[in-house]
């Protein structure tokens, strides 16, 4: 190329330089697969373990920070087998997940059910501890209650767990005036929640169905009331609002209101002068990466990141999700019905994962350590057009891509 310009020596040198920089940087762009493919680890499950370098990979990671968060693609059997063969390696104190408070207060006792009562708990209460009530993420939640560890709730309150929320009010309100409301109300929400599952009709449901004038009542009956009722009962109000979208109330409500929670949960345990050793996340994946999220919010992971920041310790943020397979549609109706997925359908959220899922063994998990992509993004050695990949890759630390899932299933 000449870039020989008589009389215009000034804008010679400009695109001179444009030229020498726009080739060195072409020299040195790569493509996402060949870095990824220089940090992709397989292992395999063997039964309810795991075997291979990328779980020794893990493994090391999870022994060398503190706080480590799982985004989860939800219903998929196989991550709660993932996350309770991490517990059973390293030991826990804290479990941080997506449940509302009164969930996360039950699963800290099932540890002690007998099978009898196991049974007996899932048939009167249908769905009242979320994805929890799926048999694996049960079996999960039996084994952090056992190993003792503290579970902290931060989601609102579940669309069917409202008669759970009713009864623990009735527990712990004095006058009998409360009482009575309270149980009149847990009557109610059970009644509505078995009106939906037979109808299909999520609109009867307490939390849809139930007006304002019912919040009020509430709240002048418990006015002289202990302080964990009307916390309660903020929150199940808070929560009617987010799923009603009343007041100005919507998603960002909802994670303003989980990060509350969770600064709340620290207060509270650092003015008693409780600490802990080894906390573990479990969320969805779009809330537990360190950056901003895919919707523009600082989310749960961020907050958690800036937490263990301030700590002088770190956090490890880990994504975890299927290539193809079932997952559960968790459909009230149809109990826990599992549906076909394959992030390559044009029009599946986690589509932007192909370039990283396309390298994988059709019959072997695959961990990829995300650190050196993100270092080539930024330097812009890696170009990638892809938002939520590109939010993945800051976002995350690393990624476990399962080949093929199965749905969680009921107990």
């Amino acid at each position: 190329m000449n870039l020989t310009c008589p009389n215009k020596t000034i804008t010679c040198l400009l695109l001179a330089l444009i030229f020498s920089q726009s080739k060195t940087l072409a020299q040195g762009i790569t493509t996402i697969d060949e870095i990824a493919s220089k940090h992709m680890y397989p292992f395999y499950q063997n039964n309810e373990s795991f075997e291979g370098n990328g779980w020794d990979k893990i493994k090391t990671y999870a022994g060398e920070h503190k706080y480590f968060l799982i985004g989860e693609d939800h219903g998929l059997a196989e991550i709660a087998l993932f996350t309770k063969a991490l517990i059973q390696h390293t030991d826990y104190d804290l479990f941080v997940t997506e449940i509302d408070s009164i969930s996360a207060t039950i699963s800290k006792q099932i540890g002690s059910l007998t099978d009898d009562q196991i049974v007996s708990f899932h048939t009167n209460n249908p769905s009242a501890l979320s994805f929890y009530s799926a048999k694996e993420e049960f079996e999960l939640m039996k084994e952090l209650s056992k190993s003792n560890a503290d579970i902290w709730g931060l989601d609102q309150v579940s669309l069917f767990s409202t008669g759970n929320v009713f009864r623990r009010l009735n527990e712990i309100c004095n006058s009998e005036e409360a009482k009575e409301l309270t149980a009149k109300l847990a009557k109610l929400s059970d009644q509505l929640f078995i009106e939906a599952t037979r109808t299909a009709n999520y609109d009867t449901l307490f939390i849809y169905s139930s007006k304002q004038e019912v919040f009020d009542e509430l709240r002048e009956t418990l006015q002289r009331e202990n302080i964990g009722a009307k916390s309660l009962l903020n929150d199940l109000e808070e929560s009617w609002k987010i799923y009603n979208g009343l007041a100005g109330a919507n998603y960002n409500t909802r994670i303003r209101a989980m990060k509350s929670k969770l600064l709340n949960y620290y207060m509270d345990r650092s003015s008693k002068g409780m600490k802990y050793e080894k906390v573990l996340y479990k969320f969805g994946a779009y809330h537990v990466g360190k950056s901003e999220s895919i919707f523009g919010l600082h989310d749960v992971g961020n907050f958690a990141s800036n937490i263990a920041e301030a700590e002088g310790a770190s956090s490890y943020h880990l994504m975890v999700v299927g290539k193809r397979g079932e997952m559960n549609s968790f459909l009230l109706a149809k109990g826990m019905e599992s549906a076909t997925f394959d992030i390559s359908d044009k029009n599946s959220p986690l589509r932007g994962l192909l370039p990283l899922a396309n390298l994988i063994d059709e019959k072997e998990w695959a961990f990829f350590d995300l650190k050196p992509l993100r270092i080539s993004l930024r330097k812009g050695e890696l170009i990638i057009d892809n938002a939520f990949l590109k939010n993945t890759i800051n976002g995350y630390d690393g990624i476990v891509i399962i080949p093929e899932t199965s749905a969680s299933t009921s107990y």
